[in-house]
């Protein structure tokens, strides 16, 4: 069975929207964070954001992908993500299209566009991490 690579716009949404999510995840983390654990008179360490930013947003995605092969924004936009063997999403799977996809950011985009210019149309972490995202009906 062949799947229908999702196109890029789709993916941005989802991204957007899950964006939206996860910071929502952060902020609420860090109010009770600092609830518990009130800052000093002198300064508020802003490593702290940066420090719980990359495992909540990783398990945020690891946790929805591992699950269902969707988050809350890929569901929302008809994507999915699976396997090039039509196994089930490891953690591994997860750990890697994580930090590619963080790569392909900091690159500008460029591993995204990546799906432009390749004959498989898939995204540079997609192709890396064994995984694909698809457009589901």
């Amino acid at each position: 069975m062949t799947h229908k690579p999702a196109k890029l716009f789709r993916r941005f949404g989802a991204i957007l929207y899950d964006l939206l999510l996860v910071l929502s995840l952060i902020f609420v983390l860090g109010l009770v964070f600092f609830w518990f654990f009130p800052a000093s008179d002198t300064q508020t360490n802003p490593a702290f954001f940066f420090v719980i930013t990359l495992p909540v947003s990783f398990g945020y995605f690891a946790f929805f992908w591992r699950k269902s092969g969707q988050t809350l924004g890929m569901l929302a936009w008809r994507i999915q993500l699976i396997t090039h063997n039509a196994k089930k999403i490891t953690l591994k799977h997860c750990l890697i299209r994580y930090i590619l996809s963080i790569l392909s950011w900091l690159a500008f985009g460029l591993g995204f566009f990546y799906q432009w210019f390749n004959g498989s149309k898939y995204c540079f972490h997609d192709q890396y991490s064994h995984t694909c995202i698809i457009q589901i009906a």
